[in-house]
């Protein structure tokens, strides 16, 4: 018998997460209600959602600089 898909809140179980489908426009709408960064992919959206689950921390993406050019000379 399957599951009965559960609401994508805060209450929900890491499990219960992990075991359906969640489009990325559900996933981003969660983060924005819950303060999470949804920049990237679906998966790195989707490992800071269960981090949140697990912990209750909301993780910052992490960030790569660029190097900066010389300017170029006359």
């Amino acid at each position: 018998m399957k599951k009965e898909r559960p609401i994508l809140d805060e209450k929900i179980s890491v499990q219960d997460f992990k075991d359906f489908y969640w489009l990325k426009e559900e996933l981003i709408k969660f983060c924005r209600k819950n303060g999470i960064s949804c920049v990237g992919g679906k998966i790195e959206i989707t490992n800071r959602i269960i981090e949140y689950l697990e912990t209750g921390k909301i993780t910052k993406p992490k960030t790569t600089r660029q190097k900066k050019l010389p300017k170029p000379t006359k």
